[in-house]
């Protein structure tokens, strides 16, 4: 998959309050829906709309406990406004939608779009829905297939690293791309978590130079002796001063930015290499030691920066990780 599966849910919340609305007013203007029936209509059709989100990312990620907790996050971010009664009905109309995706799953799957079409528009209308069925049918069926659609893109918006970016430029703050980023951009990975961009600079100017975006600052906490403003819920955070607190005395990270992606300043991949196998050693899981040897192995082959490897090299790293980068080539 293609994210963590909160941050999946939280962005497919946003994407779909953004776009709802427009929805919204298609339908409404279709002539579908009586003037006196459109508050109701609305209603239902929110909650068919979260619901191609909901067959959205089963469709993108499969059956699994980390889609159960992506379909959660959604529920939980698109719904956190909704009063209580809004809410009881959504679950309502979920168990309702999901028993008739259900019964149809082996012998009629190519009609649940019309069978939840139908029974949405039989909650607004009691007699012969068709015209708002139908209606409410292409929207449902477009929206789903979207959905997936943004499930599986490899990388969160590359417009939201570029607008994280540009407050810090602004800013005069020097950063570069880290994480699952890097590993995309260096062509070591085919998937992006969310955009982690690293910097050397102080909490406070991160937080001035990103006021106008919506970010929570996490500080030091377990095993992370750094600082962290994260944006958008989750789609993409500011490292800063990257650190990590081990057995043997806090590792420092820094940032020495190595090329560019996309216009994007990459971090180094030295000090990534060392970071995944640090996350390895303090929480896991195995996959982030196949990170650092990803990394490693790119270094390897292309060579490694000296000075940045003189650095790391007077932190208190773990003895086999700090003897395979004594022994990379230097370039």
């Amino acid at each position: 998959m293609s994210r963590e599966p909160a941050t999946r849910g939280r962005a497919l919340a946003r994407w779909f309050s953004d776009l709802e609305p427009a929805l919204w007013r298609d339908i409404a203007e279709s002539g579908a829906v009586p003037e006196a029936l459109a508050a109701r209509a609305r209603e239902e059709w929110r909650a068919l709309a979260l619901y191609a989100c909901v067959r959205g990312l089963v469709a993108g990620g499969g059956f699994s406990r980390e889609t159960a907790d992506a379909v959660d996050a959604l529920n939980e971010t698109a719904g956190h406004d909704w009063p209580a009664e809004a809410r009881a009905q959504l679950a309502a109309r979920f168990a309702e939608y999901g028993g008739i995706g259900q019964a149809l799953q082996h012998t009629g799957a190519e009609q649940v779009d019309a069978r939840l079409a139908a029974a949405a528009a039989a909650h607004v209308l009691d007699t012969r829905p068709t015209a708002l069925a139908e209606v409410f049918e292409a929207m449902h069926a477009s929206l789903t297939e979207a959905a997936a659609e943004v499930v599986r893109a490899p990388h969160p918006p590359l417009r939201l690293l570029h607008a994280a970016g540009e407050r810090l430029d602004r800013a005069g703050i020097e950063w570069g791309l880290g994480g699952s980023g890097l590993l995309f951009a260096l062509g070591l990975g085919d998937h992006v978590g969310d955009w982690d961009l690293q910097t050397d600079a102080s909490p406070e100017d991160c937080e001035r130079a990103c006021v106008d975006l919506p970010n929570e600052r996490w500080d030091h906490n377990g095993c992370h002796a750094d600082h962290k403003l994260v944006l958008w819920g989750g789609e993409a955070e500011i490292v800063i001063r990257f650190a990590f607190a081990t057995p043997r005395g806090v590792v420092r990270l820094p940032l020495v930015p190595s090329g560019r992606w996309h216009d994007v300043p990459l971090a180094s991949p030295e000090a990534w290499a060392a970071a995944y196998a640090l996350l390895a050693e303090l929480e896991g899981p195995i996959s982030r030691a196949d990170k650092s040897e990803r990394l490693l192995e790119h270094l390897r082959r292309h060579g490694a920066d000296r000075a940045t490897l003189d650095r790391l090299q007077t932190q208190p790293l773990p003895p086999a990780f700090a003897a395979k980068l004594a022994a990379l080539p230097r370039r």
